[in-house]
């Protein structure tokens, strides 16, 4: 008899003012099929699956998350992960926003990976999804968007 264990993605995000350090909204996230499948891929070098999670987009639409989304529904800025860390099971991905390009109304965020991630909208392999809800229209900060993904035996 073999040794069974399943493991389970869970995150939470966190946005801050990125220049006081502000908590401004918290939530947790759900990890979408796709970004299951990413991990999978990934832990198993498949061809292709050579960059795990390296960008990060908000959106302006609060549709409910569900398992089979591939992008926000509303995409509006994105940006490169600017941090990666790990301590035990936890991986924590930020990234930096500047004003200009993150001064929306902010309904949602994701983040994705894979080799075909770049800067144009909706590319690469959705991670996870969050709705995340800040109105950054008026006078727009500078943002941090923080994601702690936890790796949990079920």
């Amino acid at each position: 008899m073999g040794i069974k264990c399943n493991l389970k993605l869970k995150g939470y995000v966190r946005l801050w003012d990125a220049d006081t350090k502000e908590l401004l909204k918290e939530t947790h996230n759900m990890v979408v099929s796709d970004g299951q499948a990413l991990t999978g891929n990934l832990l198993i070098n498949a061809p292709g699956y050579d960059v795990g999670i390296s960008y990060c987009a908000i959106g302006t639409d609060d549709t409910a998350e569900n398992e089979g989304q591939h992008t926000l529904v509303v995409e509006a800025s994105r940006a490169q992960v600017t941090q990666k860390s790990i301590a035990g099971n936890t991986i924590t991905v930020s990234t930096f926003f500047v004003s200009g390009s993150c001064g929306i109304h902010i309904k949602e965020a994701a983040l994705f990976g894979h080799s075909t991630a770049t800067m144009t909208a909706n590319s690469g392999i959705m991670f996870s999804r969050a709705l995340l809800e800040y109105d950054n229209s008026g006078t727009p900060r500078n943002l941090m968007i923080s994601w702690d993904i936890q790796i949990d035996k079920v």
